[in-house]
């Protein structure tokens, strides 16, 4: 059993790139905004940044719903720009864990539009990881979105058949 987490910062159409992988693969999508509170959500509305604590319940909310999927594999759209963050979905997700950042090399000039600082995004993990993370992915997101969707299709089928479900 597989999540797909899509990471990105805003601009980076992980929501977009989410919807059209679930589609195209019939598995189910979620997305992290869904589960905030409405005071992070005027947060978020307003450009600013959620620290952890800010996003540990709808994190947490998240990955119950994870972990309640019938089917194999789910794809996962979450802002979870810090390591601890992640760590956070690693531990309690029970399923083998797979980010795919949507990198976009000109991300500097997306935060500028939005107004966003851009310091705060690390590295996604790369290797084995605590709760059965073991695959870091980067796609540049600066293709077209059919392209992106695409690679990010082929290579998550690759994926989730390279493992006994």
């Amino acid at each position: 059993m597989h999540a797909f987490v899509l990471l990105g910062v805003s601009g980076s159409r992980m929501s977009t790139a989410g919807v059209q992988i679930a589609a195209r693969l019939s598995w189910p999508y979620l997305e992290e905004d869904g589960f905030h509170s409405p005071a992070n959500l005027k947060k978020i509305y307003e450009g600013i940044h959620l620290s952890d604590s800010d996003r540990a319940l709808a994190i947490d909310a998240l990955c119950r719903a994870i972990n309640i999927q019938a089917q194999p594999c789910v794809i996962v759209a979450c802002s979870l720009l810090t390591g601890s963050a992640r760590r956070r979905l690693e531990n309690a997700v029970l399923r083998r864990v797979h980010f795919i950042q949507l990198r976009d090399p000109i991300a500097d000039e997306i935060a500028a539009r939005l107004g966003r600082p851009q310091s705060h995004v690390e590295a996604p993990p790369s290797g084995p990881a605590v709760g059965g993370s073991d695959e870091s992915i980067e796609i540049y997101a600066d293709r077209n979105l059919d392209v992106v969707t695409t690679r990010v299709v082929t290579r998550v089928r690759t994926l989730a058949g390279a493992y006994p479900q």
